[in-house]
């Protein structure tokens, strides 16, 4: 009965410590959105070029503004964001099925 407790406090310990995780890195995945999106102050240069050109009657060259591409380090990062949130969640729902399994095993033992 003792390796029993043993294993429910143990697995109860690793459920908390996954969703703590989870719950953190739910929030560093939010903040980290924001590097995929282009930056506004970006857009609002381009409007302002292109309204340049414009009032120099074409003088100028054609502005052809350069699309958004976010860096490959922020699509790693977000990646690897992912990642452990899977595998924290893959974790919490191992802990479950195992207090599960503990919990039939201590009512077929009693």
């Amino acid at each position: 009965m003792e390796l029993v407790k043993d294993w429910t406090s143990t697995l109860n310990s690793l459920l908390v410590f996954a969703s703590i995780f989870a719950a953190v890195l739910t929030a560093f995945i939010i903040d980290s959105g924001k590097l995929l999106e282009q930056n506004p102050a970006d857009t609002i240069v381009d409007v302002m070029i292109f309204q340049t050109n414009n009032l120099a009657n074409g003088t100028y060259k054609p502005y052809v503004p350069q699309p958004f591409e976010p860096t490959s380090s922020s699509i790693s990062i977000l990646c690897l964001f992912f990642a452990s949130l899977i595998l924290s969640l893959v974790a919490a729902l191992t802990s479950v099925i195992a207090l599960q399994w503990v919990s039939d095993y201590e009512s077929a033992i009693t």
